[in-house]
C-alpha cells in the first residue's frame, strides 16, 4: 500500500477484524495500492468501514481507477453518516475494465484531526463472499445464508434478525437435518 497525510495503521477504538485497522483523519488521509486484475470476471470490493465526527462539507471515498490516472468514487461517507459503527460494504467493480494496473483507494478530505474514517477486512473478490450475519447489536445490515441443498432447496437466503419483544429469540444447535429440535431461529 502507499500512503499519504494523516494515514495510519492502528489497534486503537476496536478494529472490526484482528487487531488492526486504518485510521484517515484530516484532509490529508490517503492510501492506495495496484492490483493486475488482467482476465478476472465478476471483480468485487467487500470491506468494513466507518466514520466518526464529521463536519458538514466532510467526506472520505473509496476510489477505484482501472489505470491509475482516472479516478471514479465507488462510495463516499458524508456527515449524517459518521455514527462510528462499522458496516459492511460490497461494491460490484464488473463495470470498470479490468486491467494489470487496476488501483484501489480511500481519501480522507475532512477538516478536523478529531474527524476519523476506518476501514478494515478489505477484500477484492472474483466471485461473491457473502455478507457476515450481524455479530452484534451494534453492527447492522443483512447477513446472507448458503445452503448447499437437501431438505431446502439449495440457494441464497437473506435471513434478517429483528428484535420483537412479543417473539422469544431461540436457536439451537446446528444440525443439517432440519428436525423440530435442530437449527431454528425464531
Amino acid at each position: 500500500w502507499y500512503s499519504s497525510g494523516d494515514a495510519s495503521i492502528v489497534s486503537v477504538t476496536s478494529p472490526y477484524e484482528g487487531t488492526y485497522h486504518l485510521r484517515l483523519r484530516r484532509d490529508t488521509g490517503y492510501v492506495s495500492r495496484q492490483l493486475n486484475l488482467s482476465g478476472k470476471t465478476s471483480v468485487r470490493l467487500q470491506f468494513w468501514a466507518k466514520a466518526s465526527s464529521f463536519e458538514p462539507g466532510g467526506v472520505a471515498s473509496a476510489l477505484v481507477s482501472p489505470n491509475g490516472a482516472t479516478w471514479t468514487a465507488v462510495k463516499t461517507w458524508v456527515d449524517g453518516e459518521d455514527d462510528n459503527v462499522y458496516r459492511f460494504y460490497d461494491i460490484d467493480l464488473s463495470g470498470f475494465s479490468m486491467t494489470s494496473e487496476f488501483w484501489v483507494a480511500f481519501d480522507a478530505q475532512m477538516s478536523d484531526a478529531a474527524d476519523y474514517f476506518w476501514v478494515d477486512d478489505l477484500k477484492v473478490v472474483s466471485q461473491a463472499i457473502p455478507a457476515p450475519v450481524a455479530q452484534s447489536s451494534d453492527t447492522k445490515g443483512p447477513g446472507t445464508l448458503f445452503v448447499s441443498g437437501g431438505l431446502i432447496a439449495g440457494g441464497t437466503y437473506t435471513i434478517e434478525f429483528r428484535n420483537n419483544s412479543g417473539t422469544a429469540l431461540v436457536s439451537a444447535p446446528f444440525n443439517a437435518n432440519g428436525g423440530a429440535n435442530y437449527t431454528w431461529i425464531y
